[in-house]
């Protein structure tokens, strides 16, 4: 899982593992890109994951 989001968002996390058959307990591993609340806040209902924080960077290419 990648940036889980606030906690009040956890409700559309749960639906949409149910949709693909699977339920927090499924998931192993999160990624956040960054520490900010808004991608991290809901790692608590996630009890079998282990956590890893990365610092990601995108590379967009310039209009030539």
């Amino acid at each position: 899982m990648i940036d889980l989001g606030k906690k009040e968002h956890s409700i559309y996390l749960e639906q949409a593992l149910n949709r693909i058959g699977k339920s927090p307990e499924d998931v192993t591993l999160i990624l956040a890109t960054h520490g900010h609340k808004d991608h991290v806040q809901e790692a608590t209902i996630f009890k079998n994951a282990s956590f890893e924080e990365q610092d990601v960077y995108l590379s967009v290419p310039s209009k030539r």
